[in-house]
């Protein structure tokens, strides 16, 4: 939500975005008023039990079950969920522990959740996140990019770029790539660990100073 709000800031583009705004061409978005985008990749639905999914492949963040759009189906939330939550395809989510108020504690790590579909790419934004500062440059940028073939999934994560007061020198990365299982992974070209279960690649990166790429293979 934090990247999305930058990106609000930098173009005026809002960050709940109905869905004709996004979809024009679709006749069927302007009926279900209950249903908004969170920036680009989120589909929420508010309250009610219709769902529709405009056309491209989506998959449920609390269940994982895919679905093809152009769909309209009846949606049971899950018990104190207040309505639906599908990721796109191409959709890259970062996540970072709870916290009660901001700088309650260090950001050491940080999860994406990634859904490979096509070429995508997303820019994780940071600040220190209580001043203005950040209209003078104290902000950090993340370039995460993602491809995919029959062959492989490819991610490139960029070097963050820029400081703030409160930084994190090093911040750890979680990928949780939403694919099927595969047959090998690397890092910056050398093979390494992956552990795969409800059916996400999870991947761990330890270095943020400098640039990563990482491939799975099938």
């Amino acid at each position: 939500i934090y990247s999305t709000a930058y990106q609000a800031y930098l173009t005026g583009m809002p960050i709940m975005r109905p869905l004709p705004f996004l979809y024009p061409d679709d006749p069927n978005t302007d009926k279900f008023i209950m249903e908004y985008m969170l920036g680009d990749s989120l589909l929420v639905t508010c309250y009610t039990d219709d769902l529709y999914l405009p056309e491209g492949k989506w998959t449920d963040w609390f269940t994982g079950e895919e679905y093809s759009g152009p769909h309209s189906c009846k949606y049971m939330s899950p018990e104190s969920r207040g309505g639906a939550l599908l990721a796109k395809a191409g959709a890259i989510i970062p996540t970072q522990p709870v916290m009660n108020y901001i700088g309650e504690k260090p950001v050491e790590s940080l999860t994406l959740d990634i859904f490979p579909g096509g070429d995508s790419s997303c820019t994780i934004y940071n600040d220190d996140g209580i001043s203005m500062d950040y209209r003078n440059g104290k902000r950090s940028e993340m370039l995460v990019s993602c491809s995919e073939n029959k062959e492989n999934i490819q991610i490139i994560i960029s070097q963050r770029r820029g400081s703030f007061s409160g930084k994190e020198e090093n911040c750890s990365l979680n990928l949780k790539i939403h694919a099927p299982k595969p047959i090998s992974a690397t890092i910056n070209m050398e093979a390494c660990e992956f552990k795969y279960f409800d059916g996400c690649v999870n991947i761990r990166i330890p270095n943020t100073t400098e640039g990563n790429a990482v491939v799975i293979f099938y």
